[in-house]
């Protein structure tokens, strides 16, 4: 609090954001700006810690972050703006919104692009994660992002379960106990989580008999979506 204090003067105003997986999200507010501010307990500890690397190298982020017993947490800025799932809500409410929709994607995969041209997999891809802005989108959630020399995330079993790439969801059903980010997932999950942005009328089918991992099939194609496959 007290940090958030010093970014945004006193009061401070804290709204909950999201709580699950051992890591929770606020938004704080005070006279002088707002802040968001992230902290991981027990199995989240760790992701937390990863994400605040992860921001530290980012160029244009800026993060302050510490340990407060067996938590780690972090300070950054607020992202004021909507998400790309609320960028689509007009097009899924099937009230027009088609322009502004296919621009906010075209922005969201040059913002995964220039995330790959530094190095980085983001490897949580999802509607919730870009933030749209004048000046582009953010992405946000770089709990499991990883490039080439920084250790991988040694419990990453991919993202969301319906935006895994094939050849993940085909790993860990072979019980392999981690999966290393590549940039064909990355790429999988955005064009799953545009496809999510744009429809909420898709169903599911386990991807094997048993597996609880599924694989979309999307309504008047009768299809999977192809599969990535990494090299």
């Amino acid at each position: 609090m007290s940090t958030a204090e010093t970014l945004c003067g006193s009061p401070v105003i804290l709204t909950g954001i999201t709580d699950r997986r051992g890591s929770a999200v606020w938004k704080a507010v005070g006279p002088r700006g707002s802040v968001a501010v992230k902290s991981g307990y027990g199995v989240g500890a760790e992701s937390v810690l990863r994400e605040t690397t992860v921001l530290n190298e980012l160029s244009g982020r800026t993060v302050v972050g510490g340990r407060t017993g067996d938590s780690v947490w972090y300070v950054t800025d607020w992202l004021d703006g909507p998400s790309t799932w609320k960028v689509f809500q007009p097009v899924r409410d099937g009230v027009d919104g088609r322009t502004w929709a296919l621009t906010g994607a075209v922005e969201l995969c040059r913002a995964a692009a220039e995330l790959h041209e530094l190095g980085w997999r983001q490897s949580d891809l999802q509607p919730s994660h870009g933030i749209h802005r004048a000046a582009g989108v953010c992405l946000i959630d770089f709990a499991w992002s990883w490039r080439e020399g920084l250790s991988a995330p040694a419990h990453f079993r991919g993202g969301v379960t319906h935006l895994d790439a094939p050849e993940f969801a085909a790993r860990i059903d072979d019980g392999a106990r981690h999966v290393t980010p590549t940039v064909a997932a990355d790429v999988y999950a955005l064009a799953g989580a545009l496809w999510t942005c744009a429809t909420v009328r898709g169903r599911w089918t386990t991807g094997r008999p048993g597996s609880p991992y599924v694989v979309p099939v999307w309504p008047n194609c009768g299809r999977r979506l192809p599969q990535v496959v990494s090299h």
